[in-house]
């Protein structure tokens, strides 16, 4: 859950659930979360170490964190009920045979995804924690969701990364997924709430080769893009939760 400390600036997040947060725990570092700092620096435990929000390597999680706000035909219920009273749902991708249906939303950060519910999103159906750079298994299944119906909007970073994320899915999913942005998102938008430093650090990282592919192919991924490298500025998610939320109950 969600919420600014006495004397804090900023929201953190708190857990809300231990027995979930504690299943999340076990599949994710099965021989405890000490074992991470006795890793070796090999390649396999590189493989299995995992990363923050902005990594750019490869994960090999096989769980996801999703809210369901609808109640899917052969479900039950069973997981809306699960996300109305805990607020997230933790699933092992190895083991469920759970897809998405409808429309649902991928989300890049951690903060976003905890933000989102539905009240603020009526028109979803559910979404879906990606951590930053969507790992092979995540977009694995939300292109099996996809072939049996479900789209997705894609809710990143207004950045290079951000784009070259939705790149990677939409590479995958192509028109089942389209990158959100907002008409009130204009050039004064990135210049005042923009970060410039991170235009910068981003611009020699990301990959803009891939980019470029998917530019011709989104609409609003090409305006993103263009702003971007008009301004020289890079919004965070954060910045843009509002216009996020006012455009799914217009």
């Amino acid at each position: 859950m969600k919420k600014r400390p006495k004397g804090n600036r900023k929201f953190k997040i708190f857990v809300s659930n231990w027995e979930l947060f504690e299943l999340v725990l076990d599949n994710e570092f099965p021989d405890g979360l000490d074992s991470v700092h006795f890793e070796n620096d090999s390649r396999e435990s590189a493989a299995k170490r995992s990363r923050d929000s902005k990594g750019t390597t490869v994960k090999v999680d096989s769980s996801i964190l999703i809210k369901v706000f609808s109640r899917p035909q052969h479900d039950h219920g069973t997981l809306s009920e699960m996300t109305e009273r805990h607020g997230v749902v933790g699933l092992d991708l190895q083991v469920t045979d759970f897809h998405a249906q409808g429309l649902w939303v991928s989300v890049e950060n951690h903060e976003s995804f905890f933000a989102c519910n539905s009240q603020n999103c009526p028109d979803l159906d559910g979404v879906i924690l990606l951590s930053g750079n969507p790992s092979r298994i995540k977009i694995d299944w939300m292109e099996e969701s996809a072939k049996k119906g479900c789209n997705f909007i894609h809710f990143a970073d207004l950045d290079f990364f951000g784009l070259e994320h939705f790149a990677a899915i939409h590479d995958r999913l192509d028109k089942a997924v389209t990158l959100w942005n907002s008409p009130e998102i204009g050039a004064g938008f990135y210049i005042n709430k923009g970060d410039s430093s991170l235009f910068t650090k981003q611009k020699l990282e990301a990959n803009l080769d891939r980019i470029g592919v998917v530019l011709p192919k989104d609409e609003n991924a090409n305006t993103i893009f263009t702003f971007i490298t008009e301004t020289g500025m890079c919004i965070h998610q954060e910045m843009v939760h509002d216009l996020f939320f006012k455009s799914r109950c217009d």
